[in-house]
């Protein structure tokens, strides 16, 4: 299915969507990924041009949303909010499974164990930063993530915010900016649109 971001801009040229347990809030372009492998997501964009429609908005971006659940799990994608103030726009999205984002969305988006993404074939073949207490402390080697016992992962191919349900304790080098105990910001100079070629691999537990 065409990614609803690209639709919605295509029609309303308004930019892309995007959001992120319990109810998670941002300012910014947010996607949550909780271990359970729910995600939400909190899309930030101005809508300042006279030409803009709430309304409009609100109906195009629901019967996407209407037409991935009739042929996947009710349910499985949600709106939960979409507010304007001061033309800035808010638009909140829950997904039931890491599947259902990808899906609907085309970004490449992984969450399990360190042991399942390799046995599923993620190389992890890239360099990484150890992670303590929201910040980078030093290098770290594919060996010692893998040899390190009960961590999560995300993996995810997005110039974007990302919030774990967890403590970050490594995350690949690429591209990447430690923000928080348990986000970071993803933003690759060479490639400013939403998908990208490089994996950003987030380590948890």
């Amino acid at each position: 299915m065409k990614r609803i971001g690209c639709a919605i801009l295509a029609v309303l040229m308004l930019g892309m969507i995007f959001a992120g347990c319990g109810s998670v809030d941002s300012e910014s372009n947010m996607i949550f990924v909780e271990k359970k492998g729910k995600v939400q997501t909190v899309d930030i964009e101005e809508f300042d041009k006279s030409y803009y429609s709430e309304e409009d908005f609100k109906t195009f971006a629901q019967e996407a949303i209407d037409e991935y659940n009739k042929s996947h799990e009710v349910d499985a994608i949600t709106l939960t909010e979409f507010v304007v103030k001061d033309e800035v726009a808010k638009l909140k999205m829950e997904y039931k499974s890491v599947s259902d984002f990808r899906n609907f969305n085309e970004i490449t988006l992984y969450q399990g164990s360190v042991t399942e993404a390799v046995s599923e074939g993620y190389l992890f073949d890239v360099d990484f930063s150890k992670v303590e207490k929201g910040e980078v402390i030093g290098k770290a080697t594919r060996s010692d993530v893998l040899a390190e016992e009960g961590l999560s992962v995300v993996i995810i191919k997005a110039n974007t915010n990302v919030m774990v349900e967890g403590t970050i304790c490594y995350v690949s080098t690429a591209n990447v900016t430690v923000t928080g105990n348990d986000t970071v910001a993803i933003y690759d100079e060479q490639n400013t649109s939403l998908n990208t070629d490089v994996c950003t691999y987030i380590i948890y537990k």
